[in-house]
């Protein structure tokens, strides 16, 4: 009689946790659905003869762009971005730890206006010296637009792209049209900065974007007549250069992405199946007593209760993604019902 009595306990404990696993089963469906919006949207993405006009489409291929530089002070070569800013050494206010009074250092800054005539207590190591860069501004350069090369085709990639995992800009000596002194990732206009480092002293360095004319690139973008424009999407417009073929530029944009979804998943399945498992299992003990067939029919019913977690699982996933369409549906079939309903009057009349 007790191991009757400890058996209905053990199956009632067993109940409550199987309720308390099911609302947690499904806030990990939430969580997968959730965990990398963009990551969603990329998986989405179609080759162009697979896809729609209004498709999310990726193209692998060689890029093809006219050269870019900065006239007068880098040649041209192989940019689709290149952003020059300049610093000038200047006099600045600071507050040292432990110290109420300012006192003035010099330091590299691009802001001099703003960080030494707008700043108190300098104005005597200052000189009154204008401190505006006199040959430097910062200026910014792209390129309007660039061929990709693909094995299906050649498409125009037109719009302000994100650039992502790119390689990067980097300027050397040889590559400039001036005789600048470099300097670590900066190039001094005055040769003699580099040994009497002084106020009004500039520099100037440029970063940007690069390409290799013989590398493999993805974009990821709308096409419309052989053009690849920026995409709409809920998050704003999408369109994406990044260096590899679609899988390593998905990855890049949402690191993980995978990993994270079919960890949520799992997760999901597991509590889904194990609350099921709980509920059913005075069931279950029942169906072991029976001799052989016993034990198979509860390895049977256990084996179903996965089949049924699973597809719990892939519709709640699909109710997420496209909850929009069960009030549509529903409407759908109560206009049909007044249909028939209208129908089945008037044959009667």
């Amino acid at each position: 009689m007790r191991s009757i009595w400890e058996e209905i306990k053990k199956s009632l404990l067993l109940a409550i946790l199987g309720l308390l696993c099911l609302p947690a089963a499904f806030f990990l469906v939430h969580r997968a659905s959730v965990s990398s919006p963009l990551g969603r949207i990329l998986a989405q993405a179609r080759a162009p003869l697979d896809a729609g006009p209004e498709d999310l489409v990726f193209v692998t291929g060689k890029i093809e762009a006219p050269t870019l530089g900065d006239p007068l002070f880098v040649e041209a070569g192989p940019y689709l971005r290149l952003e020059r800013r300049g610093e000038i050494y200047a006099w600045k206010s600071i507050v040292e730890a432990g110290s109420k009074d300012p006192s003035c250092v010099l330091s590299w800054t691009d802001q001099p206006d703003e960080e030494v005539h707008k700043k108190p207590g300098c104005s005597e190591e200052r000189k009154e010296r204008n401190y505006g860069r006199k040959y430097f501004l910062d200026a910014d350069r792209a390129v309007p637009s660039f061929k990709l090369k693909a094995t299906d085709g050649e498409y125009t990639v037109s719009g302000e792209p994100r650039f992502e995992n790119m390689p990067p800009v980097q300027i050397k000596r040889k590559q400039l049209l001036q005789p600048f002194k470099e300097q670590g990732d900066y190039f001094l206009i005055d040769s003699f900065c580099i040994d009497h480092l002084e106020a009004e002293c500039e520099r100037v360095r440029w970063q940007g974007v690069s390409y290799d004319p013989e590398g493999t690139y993805t974009v990821l973008g709308k096409l419309k007549d052989g053009n690849i424009l920026p995409f709409d999407s809920n998050g704003g417009s999408l369109l994406v250069v990044g260096s590899g073929d679609r899988d390593a530029l998905k990855e890049s944009l949402a690191p993980g992405y995978r990993y994270t979804m079919l960890a949520y998943s799992a997760g999901a399945l597991l509590l889904l199946w194990l609350a099921l498992l709980a509920l059913a299992r005075p069931l279950l003990k029942l169906l072991e007593f029976i001799p052989v067939l016993g034990r198979v029919g509860a390895g049977f019913l256990r084996f179903l209760f996965l089949l049924f977690s699973l597809a719990v699982i892939a519709l709640s996933f699909w109710f997420l993604e496209y909850w929009y369409l069960v009030p549509a549906g529903v409407v759908a079939l109560l206009i049909l019902l007044l249909v028939l309903a209208a129908r089945k009057i008037r044959t009667k009349a």
